[in-house]
């Protein structure tokens, strides 16, 4: 369950990025790239962990509400 959430919030970030509103994946990346910088060690791994888990949160919102 916790795949679909992530795999569907990612979809939805993606198509409102291609839609014209940047402002949740550019917020992803930075997030992303803030924890990656923080800790260099493990950085791409922490990174991918953090765009997964923000993308999972936005999928259980937005399923939630739908």
């Amino acid at each position: 369950m916790i795949v679909t959430l992530w795999v569907g919030g990612g979809i939805l970030a993606h198509g409102l990025h291609e839609f014209g509103v940047h402002g949740l994946e550019d917020w992803v990346k930075h997030a992303a790239a803030g924890v990656a910088g923080a800790v260099p060690v493990f950085s791409g791994t922490l990174a991918w962990l953090v765009m997964a888990g923000i993308a999972a949160v936005f999928g259980l919102i937005v399923g939630s509400s739908v």
